[in-house]
């Protein structure tokens, strides 16, 4: 059986590792190229990186926004629904930038198939 302190050092390692994979990646240029920018309120960056955590961590918005501690500090899920509907986010452009992005850092760094 897991005990909480093991459970919440996991999914805090969890979290750095997905921060560091945005940020190595630079995810954030690939939704800028996509069209995914907000006028005020949250940064599209941290909107993304929270429902990637979310999504390797195994938790649903719901668990989080009702969790003691949760990820999304300073919004509602409100904020998420509505970025995720926005018309003029061109989300079939972002997945093949953010893959190519991804394949070609990795061959710069001398990573072998």
């Amino acid at each position: 059986m897991i005990s909480i302190s093991e459970k919440a050092r996991a999914e805090q390692s969890t979290i750095k590792s997905v921060s560091h994979f945005y940020k190595q990646y630079q995810l954030g240029k690939a939704l800028k190229n996509a069209g995914a920018y907000k006028q005020e309120g949250i940064p599209v960056a941290a909107l993304i990186h929270y429902l990637i955590t979310l999504v390797y961590t195994g938790k649903s918005m719901y668990q989080d926004m009702r969790s003691a501690n949760p990820l999304a500090q300073g919004y509602k899920k409100d904020v998420i629904y509505r970025f995720l509907n926005k018309a003029f986010i061109n989300w079939q452009a972002f997945y093949p930038m953010k893959y190519l992005l991804v394949v070609r850092l990795m061959l710069q760094r001398g990573y072998q198939w």
